[in-house]
């Protein structure tokens, strides 16, 4: 099962940090403020990425 996100301190940066969908974060050395975007990332939707020349891609463009 998976782990939830949350934001961690980090002594050795002195920065507050969350890895969500496997991507890490800097999110600042304020609590506070690194608390808000941490909120405003989780309700970003998770889009995937999908590179240029992939197949799902070339299909969608034919006309």
């Amino acid at each position: 099962m998976a782990r939830s996100p949350k934001p961690w301190y980090r002594k050795d940066r002195k920065s507050w940090f969350v890895t969500i969908h496997g991507k890490r974060h800097n999110l600042g050395n304020d609590r506070k403020l690194a608390f808000q975007q941490f909120h405003e990332l989780m309700l970003k939707p998770n889009s995937p990425q999908i590179s240029s020349n992939s197949l799902a891609l070339l299909i969608d463009s034919r006309p």
